[in-house]
Parts: structure tokens; C-alpha cells; sequence
């Protein structure tokens, strides 16, 4: 909703007016309810009351008001006043929809597509609602519709209709599909094929044929929109052949492949010195940073830019770690992402983003592989999302290595 709106709207004013002077009751007899909960919701004239803007939307409601219910299931969506629940907004903004509101159709499409409700088939759900609605001139809706048709979720793959739809997204200002545009420019031509892998290691170059004209690059985990990137050709060589650069340093520093550990250690240390966190794509409010908003989550970013936000690291880390066989799942929560990696047998919660930095100045990366338990504890906003796949992790590495070497000196004992 825009508040520019509200604000210069003639009964969300006098409903202001008569909220100042304590005339309640007129609030009533003319049915301003919905007009109170926008003023106390968003400080007309007085201060934030969330509470009191409940209060007057849940009265509005019972009247029959659509908007009133919107702005419930917005309350709910957000957190203001209430603790955040997706459930109860999905409830709210369903009764919207029933009645003609469009934003709630955009709501629940963005509440599917983002998994944050749990359903087997969001895609669809999601795919339905931003169907109904792409005629607005909403970048955003089109930039979704373009991903739904490109991974074929919810929808059968239509390259072509994901190709109209990025090119609308950007029309219409979502700068982000910038992305998608430059590389189906590049490609020869509506037809080009589509070479879809779980990860760079799994790609041969002898499958590289001269009619396949870009690739994706998908999860087969923890499946996010994050971590499903489309490559043109040319730029997948170049950051193959960097990847391939750069593990070769690796295996100079480290030639035993087969300990893992060294192997992990190596690849973290290799990644604080090639990579930066890309402070400005995180900068949603700045032009350059909304630039850079999807070439900073991908390899793209990562590897040729030299530049990434968490989720462009964490895909350039689990790709290294893939070509070196050590397990490593992406996880998205809703602030942030970090991964599981595998080791010795078992699973460790990392952040390699917040670590970096510390890994820079020599600490060993293994100090940083922490039990979901401690890493959950350190931070709570970043619980993953209710879809996601997630390994028993119920110790730091240290304290697997120290009753390793408790059991070796007993045995030693013996």
C-alpha cells in the first residue's frame, strides 16, 4: 500500500481530525474503522499504535472489509505488533482475496514462492496467483513469472515466455532481471537448448555441444531460486576455468585429496583471498547495489566479479567443495545464508561469510563448524526454512576431534 496514498486520502484525514479530538464515537457511526487502523498503523498525525490498528482493522473486518483484512494478513506478514506468522497472513489475505483485493493475490503468490508456508505444491499456488495478476505493471510479478517459466515450477519450461517476461521486469524498472536479459541476448537464438547440472563438478566439457546454448545451474537439496542460476556459455567457460585455476592451487598446497579436512581448510582460506562481500549489492536502496542483486548471489558474481553477497558465496563454496566430493548443502533462512558441510562422517552448521574475515587473519576455518544447536543459539533469526532438508548436527568439530583423540589415547592404553 502506498502511504503517500493513505495520507492524502480525505477520510484517513478527518478520520485523523477526529481521533485527535477523541471523537470515538463518530469513528463508529460512520463505519471509519478501517481509516483509524491505517492512521495508528502508519502515525498520521500521531504516534505508531499497532495494537489500537489492530483493534480497528479486526472491527472493519467484521464489517466486511476487505482492505482491513489485507492490512491484518500485512500485519501478520511483517511482524508489526504481532510475532511474525505466515500462517495466519496466508489466512487474511485469502479472505482479501475473496474479495477483489489484487494485492492479496500478490501476497499469497509471494508467500508460496518463497516457501514460507508449507504446502507440497507452491509452485503451482504460487504460479496461479501471479498469473491473475500480471496485467499490473508490477516489475516484481514478471521477474518471478520469468523464473517460474524458466525452471519449469508450477509451469511447464517455456524459455520463451521466461525471456518476455524478464524483458517486462526490467521495463518496468526491476533492475535485478538485467540479469536474465543480457544473457538471452546473448544466446543465438529462441531455441537454444539448456543444459541443466547440479553443480560444476558434474560438468564435462565433451557434453558442452555447440547447440547448447546456456546452462543451469541447479540444487538437488534445499532447491531455492537462490541457488538455480542460468549461465550463458561463454561466461560458464571462464568461470570453469577459474574454478579449475583455483583448484589446481589447492592441490599444490594440499595433494592428498583424500583428507578431507586439509582439503576443506584450503578451500575456505582460497576463498577469503579471492572473495569480498559485496556491501552494496546488500544495499537494496541503492541503484548500483539493485545492479548487482542477482549477479552478486551466483557464480557469476563470485568468481568473475570477485564480489558476493552470502548467498553468492556460499554457491561458489559448495560448487569448490562439490569438485573436491565434500559434502556441502546451501541453506536460505529468511535474513541470511550459510550451509551444512560434511566431514569425517559427520555434519557441521558454517557460516563462511561471517567467518572470512577471521579466516583472513589465520584462524583455522574448522573452529568455525558448530552444532545447529550453538549456531541457532548465536543466531536465531537465521532458523532455515520449514522445506529445507537439514542433517543432525549436534556438536562443534572440536568436540568430535577431542573424543576422537580421547578414544585413540585409551586405545593406545590398551
Amino acid at each position: 500500500m502506498d502511504i503517500n496514498i493513505i495520507k492524502n486520502n480525505p477520510r484517513v484525514q478527518l478520520t485523523s481530525m477526529l481521533l485527535t479530538k477523541g471523537e470515538t464515537q463518530v469513528i463508529q457511526e460512520y463505519n471509519l474503522f478501517l481509516e483509524a487502523g491505517l492512521v495508528y498503523e502508519y502515525g498520521i498525525n500521531t504516534e505508531i499504535n499497532y495494537k489500537k490498528a489492530k483493534e480497528y482493522y479486526i472491527e472493519s473486518a467484521n464489517n466486511g472489509s476487505g482492505v482491513a483484512e489485507f492490512c491484518l494478513g500485512n500485519m501478520y506478514y511483517h511482524g508489526k505488533g504481532v510475532k511474525e506468522n505466515y500462517y495466519e497472513a496466508e489466512k487474511w489475505f485469502q479472505l482479501a482475496d475473496t474479495k477483489g483485493v489484487l494485492d492479496a493475490k500478490k501476497y499469497l503468490g509471494i508467500l508460496y514462492y518463497s516457501n514460507f508456508v508449507k504446502y507440497p505444491n507452491n509452485f503451482q499456488r504460487a504460479f496461479k496467483f501471479f498469473k491473475q495478476i500480471e496485467l499490473q505493471e508490477d516489475g516484481k510479478i514478471h521477474e518471478v513469472l520469468g523464473n517460474l517459466y524458466l525452471h519449469g515450477k508450477g509451469t511447464d519450461r517455456d524459455i520463451k515466455k521466461a525471456k518476455y517476461h524478464y524483458n517486462e521486469a526490467l521495463r518496468l524498472g526491476q533492475k535485478s532481471s538485467k540479469y536474465f536479459v543480457d544473457i538471452f541476448s546473448k544466446l543465438n537464438n529462441e531455441n537454444s537448448e539448456f543444459m541443466v547440472i547440479n553443480s560444476i563438478a558434474e560438468f564435462r566439457k565433451e557434453d558442452f555441444k555447440d547447440n547448447i546454448g546456456a546452462i543451469l545451474i541447479t540444487s538437488d537439496t534445499n532447491i531455492e531460486f537462490h541457488g538455480q542460476t542460468l549461465y550463458d556459455r561463454n561466461s560458464f567457460l571462464r568461470i570453469l576455468n577459474t574454478m579449475n585455476d583455483r583448484l589446481k592451487e589447492i592441490d599444490v598446497i594440499n595433494p592428498d585429496r583424500t583428507n578431507e579436512v586439509d582439503v576443506f581448510n584450503q578451500i575456505c582460506k582460497q576463498t577469503a583471498k579471492n572473495l569480498v562481500y559485496d556491501q552494496v549489492a546488500a544495499d537494496i536502496n541503492c541503484v548500483e547495489g539493485v545492479k548487482r542483486e542477482y549477479t552478486s548471489r551466483c557464480l557469476y558474481g563470485a568468481v568473475l566479479d570477485g564480489r558476493a553477497v552470502c548467498t553468492g558465496i556460499i554457491e561458489y563454496f559448495r560448487n569448490m567443495c562439490a569438485c573436491r566430493k565434500i559434502d556441502c548443502i546451501m541453506i536460505n533462512s529468511k535474513d541470511h545464508t550459510y550451509c551444512q558441510v560434511k566431514l569425517k562422517g559427520k555434519w557441521y552448521y558454517f557460516d563462511l561469510t561471517n567467518a572470512i574475515q577471521y579466516i583472513r587473519l589465520g584462524i583455522l576455518p574448522t573452529m568455525f563448524l558448530i552444532s545447529e544447536k550453538a549456531f541457532l543459539e548465536r543466531h536465531p533469526n537465521y532458523a532455515p526454512r520449514e522445506n529445507y532438508i537439514i542433517y543432525p548436527s549436534n556438536e562443534s568439530f572440536f568436540e568430535t576431534s577431542s573424543e576422537e583423540k580421547n578414544n585413540s589415547s585409551n586405545e593406545e592404553r590398551t
